[in-house]
């Protein structure tokens, strides 16, 4: 394994702050907070303003696709597993599964016809406490790994090997999302890197910001990143451009803000809103999929959140319109 040391970002990272939400509003323990009556919906005759594509989330137990455009989901796969991921290229998902009471985590990665595609990726000793996210040329998977007291990101190819990894020696790393020239982005504290784990070359610092960024998350075409910046009483949602310019809130709201994702042509993002995570003390209640505009500032979800700016994803069953709500983890295609 190359072992590359750097002063500030090394071959280690902070563990991602990963959302845990429970699946709400067909009657749900916590159906009460948060009320989900078919008008809060939309009355619009297309079913999620005709945007199309596919969101996959972290249903109760099961990880769900749903249709964008019909408003229809399905089960895509009742792995056990609350950490699953899509592929960057879309032809396949990775998936953690937990040891099961011993001490180590396996990371696996499947087609869509439930067909294993690599060697299994072991993390010894350790323990897996992210989304693996497979490389957009499908040969590199990236991970937190959690070792003797210490995180670190690990890289592996597909044989199950690590090919190397990155620590931060000053400050805890949080997310980190590819690229599609197959660079990582990764943040850690108030600072946001790249880095081609496929060389020794340094890190390259892209922007330090006034707050820590979490659920960073890059465009499709590699030109923008998404992520939320937690102040003492708000968590919203920014974008910024990749090389550091252009940095601009999204989003307003009193309620928490999580994982936004992008749209496959850029121009929206979906997110999580009233979002609290396993830490927190409202954890456990309904979070809500929202679709906000990609170029706008400042769309105030709280007085405006069902208009030409943002509005809720829905399913649609029945003709029965049901707002999203989101277990763990998401992401569009």
């Amino acid at each position: 394994m190359d072992k590359l040391l750097i002063a500030f970002l090394h071959r280690s990272i902070l563990p991602v702050l990963i959302v845990f939400l429970s699946a709400c509003g067909g009657g749900g323990s916590n159906s009460s907070q948060n009320s989900n009556p078919d008008s809060d919906a939309g009355n619009t005759s297309e079913t999620n303003r005709g945007l199309t594509g596919k969101i996959y989330f972290g249903g109760t137990g099961d990880f769900m696709e749903l249709d964008i455009s019909t408003g229809k989901k399905r089960v895509f796969s009742s792995e056990e597993s609350e950490l699953i991921a899509i592929s960057y290229s879309g032809s396949e998902y990775a998936l953690r599964r937990d040891s099961y009471g011993g001490y180590t985590d396996y990371v696996t990665i499947k087609n869509f016809q439930g067909e294993i595609t690599n060697e299994t990726i072991s993390s010894g000793s350790g323990s897996f406490d992210s989304e693996p996210l497979v490389s957009p040329d499908d040969k590199l998977v990236a991970v937190l790994l959690r070792a003797a007291g210490s995180y670190t990101l690990a890289i592996y190819n597909r044989q199950g090997e690590m090919v190397t990894d990155y620590s931060s020696s000053q400050t805890e790393l949080d997310s980190f999302t590819w690229l599609p020239n197959g660079r990582l982005v990764i943040a850690t504290g108030n600072t946001i890197f790249s880095v081609d784990p496929t060389t020794t070359n340094q890190p390259k610092v892209i922007a330090k910001l006034a707050h820590n960024p979490h659920f960073i998350s890059a465009s499709r075409n590699g030109q923008q990143l998404t992520f939320t910046l937690a102040t003492e009483s708000e968590q919203n949602v920014y974008v910024m451009n990749i090389d550091g310019s252009g940095l601009r809130r999204l989003t307003k709201s009193d309620k928490p803000e999580a994982v936004p994702v992008w749209s496959p042509d850029g121009k929206h993002i979906a997110f999580l809103e009233d979002a609290y995570t396993r830490y927190d003390s409202d954890y456990g209640k309904c979070a809500y999929i929202y679709i906000v505009n990609s170029d706008l500032t400042e769309v105030d979800i709280s007085s405006e959140p069902n208009t030409n700016k943002a509005f809720p994803l829905v399913t649609l069953s029945n003709n029965l319109r049901t707002r999203v709500c989101v277990f763990a983890g998401m992401d569009w295609r």
